[in-house]
C-alpha cells in the first residue's frame, strides 16, 4: 500500500482566471473556491505543491467527481451520481453534470467532510448503520453530522484523491467490480490505490440549455474534432468556443469554458434537436 498525505486546505490564485468572471454564464470567484490553477500536471505551485492540482475539492462551488478508471475524453467517464427524483441511490453512472452527478463539500471544523447532494437538499454520502467494512454500499442519508458522515480527502498519484470514511482510514470509497463506463454501485474497499479507487474534482461554472443542431453538433478539442449525435453523451477538454452544425462554424461562447482549465459535458437527448452543455473548471 503506498504512503498517502491528507489533503489540508490551501489557496492559490491564479490571474488566468479572472478571465472566466468576464464570460457570460460561468462567472467564477477565484477568492471563494480556493483553486490552484497551475497552468501544467506536475508544475510546482507558490506553495510547494506538486502534481495535485486535481486532487482538492472545491469548497463553494459543487464538485463533480470523475474516477481516474475513465478519466479522459469521450463517451466514457464515471461520475459519481444519486438517481433522479426521491431516490437515496448513491452510485457511479456515466457522466453527465446534471445536478444528481453535482455535490458539495462541507468542511468541518475537524477538517474532515460532509459531502451533501446538490439534488437531495439536506441529505449526505452516508455508511449505513456505521458499518464501516469492505464491500459496504454507500447511501445517501438526512445530514446528520455524525461520524458515519465524516470523510477525508486523501491525496493520490496521478493529481487525484481517495475519499475515505474517519470511521476506517484504512477504506476508501471504491467502485463495485472496478466497472468503467456503466452504472454500478458505490462501496467502501480496502485503499490499494487502485484507479476506481482515485477521484478528480471540476466545480460546475453554468450551463447552457440554448443550443439546437438538426443532425450532429462537433466541438473543437486537444484531440481533435469531438462529435456528439443525437442522444449520445460525451465529455472533452475543449481548445475555444466553437461547435458547428453540419459545416457551418460559429462561435459559441455562452458556455464560458476556456481550454486551459474547462471542460464541456455535453448532452444531445434521444429525438430532439437540442444540445445541452454544460461547463466545469477542473481544479
Amino acid at each position: 500500500m503506498k504512503t498517502t498525505n491528507q489533503w489540508t486546505p490551501w489557496i492559490n490564485l491564479g490571474a488566468g482566471l479572472a478571465l472566466l468572471a468576464a464570460l457570460p454564464g460561468c462567472d467564477v470567484d477565484p477568492e471563494a473556491d480556493g483553486l490552484d490553477v497551475a497552468d501544467s500536471e506536475g508544475e510546482e505551485d507558490s506553495e510547494g505543491e506538486v502534481g495535485f492540482r486535481y486532487a482538492n475539492p472545491h469548497l463553494i462551488k459543487p464538485n463533480l467527481l470523475t474516477s481516474m478508471l475513465n478519466d479522459g475524453n469521450g463517451f466514457n467517464g464515471g461520475c459519481w451520481d444519486t438517481a433522479p427524483g426521491l431516490s437515496a441511490t448513491f452510485q457511479q453512472y456515466p457522466c453527465h453534470g446534471k445536478n444528481n452527478q453535482r455535490w458539495m463539500f462541507d468542511q468541518q471544523s475537524d477538517g474532515t467532510f460532509l459531502i451533501k447532494s446538490e439534488a437531495h437538499q439536506g441529505m449526505c454520502v452516508d455508511v449505513p448503520s456505521g458499518n464501516a467494512q469492505p464491500s459496504q454500499d454507500l447511501q445517501l442519508h438526512g445530514c446528520h453530522g455524525q461520524s458515519n458522515q465524516r470523510w477525508t480527502v486523501v491525496q493520490e498519484s496521478g493529481s487525484s484523491a481517495s475519499i475515505r470514511p474517519v470511521d476506517a482510514p484504512g477504506l476508501c470509497l471504491s467502485i463495485e467490480g472496478a466497472v468503467q463506463n456503466a452504472q454500478a454501485d458505490l462501496e467502501l474497499a480496502t485503499c490499494l490505490g487502485y484507479d476506481f479507487q482515485r477521484w478528480r474534482f471540476s466545480a460546475y461554472n453554468g450551463e447552457d440549455t440554448s443550443l439546437s443542431c438538426d443532425s450532429t453538433v462537433k466541438f473543437n478539442s486537444p484531440a481533435g474534432p469531438q462529435y456528439v449525435g443525437p442522444g449520445q453523451r460525451r465529455n472533452f477538454v475543449v481548445t475555444n468556443d466553437e461547435m458547428k452544425c453540419f459545416d457551418d462554424w460559429f462561435l459559441y461562447d455562452n458556455a464560458s469554458c476556456v481550454y486551459w482549465a474547462e471542460h464541456y459535458v455535453v448532452d444531445r437527448p434521444a429525438g430532439s434537436d437540442d444540445v445541452d452543455v454544460r461547463c466545469f473548471n477542473i481544479q
